[in-house]
């Protein structure tokens, strides 16, 4: 009767050309969701440590310093690893870093 709405929502997207800004969002989405996880420790992570965006097979990930970059460098394959989990394939290959301005 009902048809749910996720199934419309790729196929929409790659008529409107929109496509891989979808699924950059969704890739950051679950990011953001590992993070926490990843370091449940550090208060307010989004001021510190952000998805930025999502390409091809890395994510470039936003930090607010040197020392948050080596954090997020140093659980590097745990962060990577958690993410092929919650993604359900090995999309995710690399993480690349750079100080928010």
């Amino acid at each position: 009767m009902f048809e749910p709405f996720q199934k419309f929502v790729i196929p929409a997207s790659r008529r409107f050309g929109v496509s891989k800004e979808l699924k950059s969002s969704q890739m950051c989405q679950i990011f953001r969701n590992v993070l926490s996880e990843t370091f449940p420790q550090i208060e307010d992570l989004s001021a510190h440590i952000s998805p930025a965006s999502f390409h091809d097979t890395y994510m470039l990930v936003n930090v607010s310093g040197p020392g948050f970059a080596q954090e997020v460098m140093m659980k590097k394959e745990k962060l990577i690893s958690l993410f092929n989990e919650k993604a359900g394939s090995d999309i995710l290959n690399n993480l690349r870093t750079q100080t928010k301005r």
